[in-house]
């Protein structure tokens, strides 16, 4: 029987240049921090490490151990991620953020693949809509 693969895609369009839109996300992990960051410390390059540590509301905290696979600006950023929740349990993911110039506007598409079970990327495909909606927000400021 083959694995059942759990990713998730999320879009959104944005009516900003693709650079700005790159930065942007990088941002929403910056000060000020949201209220559901903790703490994010990044090294932005292949290779470069990104630690950041969540707390959702209502949920216990768990971090992620991000490492740089891929960054084209403005257009690509890649890493993989090592989540270790609060209970014990590690698993590891890969994420895609793609940013398609489409004319008047900017398209964002986020990719992660790797979830152990359904549950668990449902309650990341619920959270990546906000921190698209962010994006505009960090252009603003």
């Amino acid at each position: 029987m083959a694995a059942k693969d759990y990713d998730l895609q999320v879009e959104r369009d944005i009516d900003e240049a693709p650079g700005s839109v790159f930065d942007a996300f990088l941002a929403v992990y910056d000060e000020p921090l949201p209220g559901w960051v903790l703490h994010s410390e990044r090294d932005l390059r292949v290779g470069g490490v990104w630690d950041i540590t969540f707390r959702p509301p209502g949920a216990e905290p768990f971090q992620e151990h991000r490492i740089f696979t891929a960054i084209d600006r403005p257009h690509r950023l890649e890493y993989s991620a090592a989540i270790s929740e609060a209970g014990g349990r590690t698993f590891e993911t890969a994420v895609v953020f793609l940013i398609t110039d489409v004319g008047e506007h900017c398209q964002a598409t986020l990719m992660q693949s790797g979830f152990p079970d359904e549950q668990t990327r449902d309650e990341f495909a619920a959270a990546w809509p906000d921190v698209l909606d962010l994006i505009p927000t960090r252009i603003a400021e």
